[in-house]
Formats: structure tokens, C-alpha cells, sequence
């Protein structure tokens, strides 16, 4: 079956879209800042770094000063230096919201000159929270798309948690352009054998860096107009997944993505590291999705590389709301 305009077919290391549709995605459209904030979105910063650090700079931002001494991340900014002294928001959105507003101009200036900004943060405490509305708020003053990847904490975190990082991802809709949920919960072995809870968060990173990449991809992609980007505030809802092939690779990632139902009309993004998919496959993916999110036009871009291919899947629409009762 050949690719149809409803898939294409996207190296990007090659950077062409295959025809029907010529467009040609020949690099990045423009600087790229990528920012860590808060001690979750730190570790995902840490753990992205050796794939999204070819692709722009790294700063990690926090309120805590200990957590900037041991971060591996070069570049750091501390933001609430009077009214947090170095020791953290304490879980309190309100004082990560107080942290970014007291550095907005040195935010500004970090931000200055980039196309677009990718956002990393785990919703639930106080700093990333707080702060990443704000910080979304100030990319857009400086003419840089916010596009914010940020993670829903796991249920035994505790409703209060959950709660807040709700009313979090609600204040983060209205700021920035593009939001992509990652719940924590879903990114777990699907054996269900027992792992420690630097296992779990180590998932949860590793989960962040393929979901942070596909978001850079699509960017690249809708600028090039090959992706569709409709809407200021899109909300993403995210699904990976690693297999020995593609197909069963984005099979997986699927069933995370559409645990909220088929969401809304829109492109889907899939990215495959690993293994290139055969034309045969590729009808095959394209199947799988309208067998799950109806009829969509697919994007599927690959990156190549060894076994398994790990499958990264964004859909358009969703409710951030699950999860947090």
C-alpha cells in the first residue's frame, strides 16, 4: 500500500518528506533554548541532554541552591534568590510563581533571540509549577513559541499533588503554545514487575527525552508546514514504546495515548528511533492509528539507530484531568 497523504514519511537526518507532499525540512527553523525547571524537570534535562544538547542550549533553573550545585547541567539560573534564600518553594506553586516573576528580566534575556523554547517540569510541587507559566508567558513576549513537555506526578504521590499539578497544567494551557503531558503512572514496565523508585523516575526521564524530541520534531515540522499546528494553546496528550519492530513499537505507544479516548481532530506525529520502517509498515502504522484515533493524516518521522526502535506518539487533545480524583 503507498503512502497516502494522510502519511508522510520524514527522516531527520535526511530531512525530506517524501512525495506526495515535497516540502523539504532542511534544519532547524531557528534557535532553540531548552530549559529544565524545577528538580524534575532538571533530572529530565540531565537524562535529555546526550540527545536534545546538539539542538540548543541546556539551562537548568530552580530555586533550590543545592540542587543547581549537583545538577550536571552547565549553564544554571536560580530564580527567587531573596525570597526563597536558596532553600526551594517548599511545595508552594504560589512561591514558584513569586520565584519566576522576581527574575523575569534575567528569564527575558535567557530567552532573548531563541525561535522556540522547549520546556521540561514535573507538575505537582511548587517551583516548576509555579514558575512554568510565567517563564511560557515571557517566551512569547520575546517572539518564541513555548513548548512545554511537563509530567503529572504518580498516584501515590498523594491527592494534594495531583491536585495542584491539575490547576498547573490549567495556568500552563493559557500560557504557552504548545502543551505535551506525560503521566507518570503510564510510564511503567508492561511485565509489571517491581522496580525501585529510582527505577520508576529513571522510566519517567527516559520517557521525557524521546517525548521531548518528537516536540522539537514538530516544531521543525509545522514550521515547515508539513504538521499541522492548530491552535495557540494545543494540549498533546503522549504515548512511547519500544518493541523489536516499528509497528509493534508504535502499537504500544498508542495504547498509552489514546487511554483518554480518540481526542481531537489534528495531525499525529509519530517518531521511530531505531530500526527504518519498510513501506509496508508504514501503511501498517498509519492503520493502527485510524483503527484508534479515526481517520488522521500521520506524520511519521524516523531517526535511525539500533534495536529496539522506541515509538513516540503525539495526538492532539485530551483531558489533563484524569488521574488527579
Amino acid at each position: 500500500m503507498p503512502i497516502t497523504r494522510r502519511s508522510v514519511l520524514v527522516s531527520t537526518l535526511a530531512a525530506a518528506v517524501v512525495p506526495p507532499l515535497v516540502t523539504r525540512v532542511t534544519g532547524q527553523p531557528g534557535p532553540l533554548r531548552i530549559l529544565g525547571v524545577g528538580g524534575g524537570g532538571m533530572n529530565a534535562l540531565a537524562a535529555a541532554g546526550p540527545v536534545l544538547g546538539r539542538f540548543g542550549e541546556l539551562t537548568a533553573i530552580n530555586t533550590d541552591r543545592q540542587d543547581l550545585v549537583r545538577t550536571p547541567i552547565r549553564h544554571t539560573l536560580r530564580i527567587g534568590r531573596a525570597s526563597t534564600q536558596g532553600l526551594g518553594a517548599g511545595s508552594d506553586l504560589e512561591v514558584g510563581r513569586g520565584s519566576a516573576l522576581e527574575q523575569r528580566n534575567e528569564l527575558r534575556a535567557l530567552v532573548s533571540g531563541a525561535r522556540a523554547v522547549l520546556l521540561l517540569g514535573g507538575l505537582g510541587g511548587g517551583t516548576a509549577t509555579g514558575a512554568l507559566p510565567v517563564l511560557a508567558e515571557v517566551c512569547r513576549e520575546a517572539g518564541a513559541r513555548a513548548l512545554a513537555v511537563v509530567t503529572l506526578p504518580f498516584y501515590f504521590e498523594g491527592r494534594r499533588r495531583r491536585a495542584q499539578a491539575a490547576a498547573g497544567v490549567e495556568a500552563l494551557v493559557q500560557a504557552a503554545d504548545q502543551v505535551v503531558l506525560v503521566r507518570n503512572d503510564e510510564v511503567r514496565p508492561r511485565s509489571g514487575e517491581r522496580r525501585s523508585l529510582r527505577e520508576a523516575f529513571g522510566a519517567v526521564d527516559a520517557a521525557v527525552t524521546e517525548i521531548a524530541d518528537a516536540t522539537r520534531i514538530g516544531w521543525m515540522l509545522a514550521e515547515q508546514g508539513a504538521l499541522s499546528a492548530e491552535g495557540r494553546s494545543m494540549l498533546l496528550r503522549a504515548g512511547t514504546g519500544t518493541a523489536g519492530g516499528p509497528v509493534q513499537a508504535v502499537l504500544r505507544a498508542l495504547e498509552i495515548a489514546v487511554r483518554d479516548g480518540s481526542g481531537r481532530a489534528g495531525d499525529v506525529l509519530v517518531h521511530l528511533r531505531g530500526l527504518a520502517p519498510s513501506e509496508h509498515d508504514a501503511a501498517q502504522i498509519e492503520t493502527l492509528v485510524s483503527q484508534n484515533l479515526g481517520r488522521r493524516r500521520v506524520v511519521l518521522a524516523t531517526t535511525p539507530g539500533a534495536e529496539p526502535t522506541t515509538a513516540t506518539v503525539l495526538v492532539p487533545g485530551g483531558s489533563h484531568e484524569a488521574g488527579t480524583a
